[in-house]
């Protein structure tokens, strides 16, 4: 995910991958664990959110940092 939200790949648990695009800034939940990830630098879950694939679950954010610059995130539910 890059740092405007965007999703640039993904992969999924069959081990497929395709392109993204999609935003997730679009939900509350997900976009202020987002927000908390870049400002402590460190892990935060989403509450329950819908989810792509159907059905709600919770999303883990990491923040993915190059010498102190942000660089986006690591999603994964």
């Amino acid at each position: 995910v890059d740092t405007q939200l965007a999703v640039r790949w993904w992969r999924t648990r069959a081990g497929g991958r395709a392109q993204g695009g999609d935003t997730l800034a679009a939900e509350d939940g997900r976009m202020a664990a987002f927000e908390a990830a870049a400002r402590s630098g460190s892990v935060r879950i989403t509450p329950a959110v819908p989810l792509g694939a159907g059905g709600a679950g919770l999303i883990l954010v990491a923040p993915v940092q190059r010498r102190g610059q942000p660089e986006g995130f690591i999603a994964a539910t």
